[in-house]
């Protein structure tokens, strides 16, 4: 930095770091700044793409920049934009600061143009990090030369005590490298697992963020984050509710970090007698897939997992647009391992399987065609009961299932017997309860069912709840103090509303949430 006289100015602060004998971290404010800048559109590489090369070496080293940034120069003309103001006066920057909306893009493509020889063949860089490669010591020892003679010419210098060199294993970008494949580094799974119970949304959208992190480790995943995506709203900031199927869900999630699986990498240059298979599933609302990598598909170990809820319109799908939805979105997601080689798609919907020679197809269907065009696989029916894995991932598992407890029916006849039934209905909606979940905008619709009277004081709760959620019976509640008594001397229902007891037939209609 050097003093300054431009016209322009942007504020700067520091802020302590947890150890009181290290620096302070300067922080720009270029806010303004960065509002009035063209943005540079250098993209980030892929850390799947990183992970899958550097996973087919047995030797590994890393490196790490000091001051990346620092190491840059601002052009001349642009110096006088990046004046801050400090106590000590005006002063500019004649290096890449921190802060500016363009700084990561414009290093990145620094480090790349510079390495892009070896991108991908003995090295990756992201941003300030680059990791090293090999399948021997000899090579290992001749490919950081190379590196760090390329780095040297380029002025280009990195930090001693960060670097790590001649590796069996290594952390690099958040994953643990090893001979054994890629796993999920230890430092975020106990933050995931040392998690406190989320009090407010702003807590469950951070503990979501960190868990997609890793969620390529855990198998079934979104059939729990969709239970925690409800409380991720707006409505959810001003009024939160923390339900036990909130907490089991939370649960679930924690008990997947724990047992976490080891990923394989896929040797694109070393196939031998290795095949690729994607195994997919799809359920009414949720997908699953997996891709593997082994001699026969029994033997083959996993690649990645990724399970998707389905939403909006895609709920309504029929099955074999779900089955098909579900392959295209584990090619899109895994496109860098799929593209340019053959590899078989194992789904329990035997249509699937003439889909390439279908004729009429509807405008997303010809999308997906068309982008399907680009693989080389073909589709091999697998029945249901031998496509456990990827169908676990679509599916709910029975902890979480039930909703309701097992009741004990009464007999139609002696409905009537109940007095002032109808009271203790009226009254559903006016204790409060924690939402139901899984909420009505995963379900396709709405429906209702016809049930024997219970007594059991869970079931009405529960009943009560769903009037509470069930949009469809937000009518009933405006309307019920006006019209309940109308209704039971009604000798027939209007199909358009939902009744709670008919004195015609003697029977009873509760709001069903169906999957």
């Amino acid at each position: 930095m050097c003093p300054s006289s431009s016209p322009y100015s942007s504020p700067c602060f520091l802020i302590p770091k947890a150890d009181p004998t290290a620096l302070s971290h300067w922080v720009n404010d270029y806010r303004i700044l960065n509002a009035n800048t063209i943005p540079d559109v250098h993209p980030l590489p892929s850390i799947q793409e990183i992970l899958s090369d550097c996973g087919r070496g047995k030797i590994w080293g890393k490196l790490d920049m000091t001051n990346s940034f620092f190491q840059t120069r601002v052009h001349p003309d642009d110096v006088l934009y990046t004046a801050v103001v400090t106590p000590f006066g005006l002063y500019k920057w004649t290096v890449m600061p921190q802060g500016c909306r363009n700084a990561p893009a414009t290093h990145q493509c620094r480090m790349f143009t510079a390495l892009r020889p070896y991108i991908g063949l003995i090295c990756h860089v992201y941003l300030d990090d680059i990791i090293i490669w090999s399948n021997s010591l000899d090579e290992h020892h001749c490919n950081v030369k190379t590196i760090l003679s390329v780095l040297c010419s380029h002025h280009l210098y990195f930090s001693r005590k960060k670097t790590d060199l001649f590796c069996l294993e290594l952390c690099f970008l958040g994953h643990h490298i090893s001979h054994a494949g890629v796993e999920a580094d230890d430092s975020k799974v106990d933050k995931i697992l040392s998690w406190p119970v989320p009090s407010s949304a702003s807590d469950v959208r951070s503990f979501l963020g960190l868990i997609k992190y890793i969620s390529n480790f855990l198998p079934a995943l979104s059939q729990f984050t969709c239970i925690l995506n409800t409380l991720t709203t707006k409505e959810a900031e001003h009024n939160f509710h923390w339900s036990s199927t909130h907490q089991d869900a939370f649960t679930a999630i924690k008990s997947l970090v724990v047992s976490r699986e080891r990923l394989m990498v896929i040797d694109h240059q070393n196939m031998g007698d290795n095949k690729i298979f994607v195994c997919s599933d799809a359920s009414d609302w949720c997908t699953g897939a997996i891709p593997s990598f082994g001699p026969t598909l029994e033997s083959a170990c996993p690649v990645a997992f990724d399970s998707m809820q389905l939403k909006g319109p895609e709920l309504n799908y029929p099955v074999h647009e779900k089955e098909l939805l579900t392959i295209v979105h584990a090619l899109k997601k895994w496109h860098v391992n799929l593209i340019g080689v053959p590899f078989s798609v194992y789904t329990d919907h035997h249509t699937l399987k003439n889909f390439t020679f279908q004729k009429n197809l509807s405008w997303h269907q010809a999308r997906w065609q068309e982008f399907l065009t680009q693989y080389n696989f073909n589709i091999v029916y697998l029945h249901s009961e031998d496509n456990t894995v990827a169908d676990s991932h679509s599916r709910l598992p029975p902890p979480l299932a039930p909703l309701a407890p097992e009741l004990t029916p009464i007999h139609p006849a002696t409905i009537a017997s109940l007095p002032l039934f109808w009271c203790a209905a009226r009254g559903l909606s006016s204790i409060q309860v924690p939402p139901l979940i899984p909420p009505c905008d995963i379900f396709t619709h709405v429906a209702t069912t016809h049930l024997c009277v219970a007594t059991d004081p869970d079931w009405l709760t529960r009943i009560r709840t769903g009037y509470r959620e069930d949009k469809w019976c937000s009518h009933l509640l405006r309307d019920l103090a006006h019209t309940v008594t109308k209704l039971l001397s009604e000798e027939r229902a209007d199909d358009f509303h939902l009744y709670l007891y008919r004195s015609y037939d003697n029977d009873i209609t509760v709001p069903r949430l169906t999957m």
